[in-house]
């Protein structure tokens, strides 16, 4: 079991439909969304969109019932692939904005902290230089659905700026096009980190619970009569 102060808040983003010749790491990133307040913007295909705000709010409260003591919103936003038809479930992306700094030794200490659950294999924390940030990847094997899962952390003057992506597994051009979503992260020059910078704090990370909850959300989408429009099923 991870230790008990040390959670990861996991989810993760959004799904393509995979088609015999599709490759998702040719897509191109047409659509912006800037975050104002924490100074940050992303960059996603045309068919990702935010997820409904009941969603986000399960996986908000998956995330406040791990770690209560975490100052509420726990994630600041969410994102999924609207045209999932065909896999077995919606690829997910979420953000966190932690309350203050950290900095790389205490990030990778997080990574690295605990033992991860039965059915999760942890690979290394690689530091990206160019971003200045951490990137880890994640399997989870929940028995009814093999999931992969990506996270970055982005360290800057005021937070850490978590991405959590969650996708099937088995889907080389979901990966890819993860690892390329983060690559285009901009971060506002007036809160960027220098790289070797000490700062205070720690953050952390538990993928499991997010994890179910997007299978149970996509259980009951698929349950629901054809028709529903893709941005707004849950």
């Amino acid at each position: 079991m991870l230790r008990p102060n040390r959670f990861v808040v996991a989810l993760m983003i959004a799904t393509i439909q995979l088609g015999a010749i599709c490759s998702y790491a040719d897509q191109a990133l047409t659509r912006t969304f800037t975050n104002s307040l924490n100074g940050f913007r992303i960059s996603l295909p045309s068919d990702w969109d935010r997820v409904p705000p009941g969603n986000l709010k399960a996986f908000d409260q998956s995330a406040r019932d791990q770690h209560p003591d975490w100052k509420p919103p726990i994630l600041q936003d969410a994102f999924l692939m609207t045209n999932a038809a065909g896999l077995a479930f919606p690829a997910y992306m979420a953000i966190r904005v932690s309350a203050k700094p950290s900095n790389r030794e205490a990030i990778l200490a997080d990574l690295k902290a605990g033992i991860p659950p039965q059915g999760v294999q942890r690979g290394e924390p690689a530091f990206v230089d160019e971003l200045n940030a951490y990137v880890i990847d994640y399997q989870l094997n929940l028995g009814v659905r093999a999931i992969d899962a990506t996270i970055a952390y982005f360290p800057t003057e005021k937070s850490v700026i978590q991405m959590f992506f969650l996708f099937p597994s088995n889907q080389p051009g979901l990966a890819a096009l993860v690892k390329d979503i983060i690559k285009h992260v901009r971060i506002s020059d007036e809160i960027k980190a220098p790289a070797e910078r000490p700062m205070r704090g720690g953050l952390i990370i538990s993928l499991v619970a997010v994890a179910a909850i997007i299978i149970v959300l996509s259980r009951a989408k698929s349950a629901k009569a054809p028709g529903c429009p893709s941005a707004g099923c849950g």
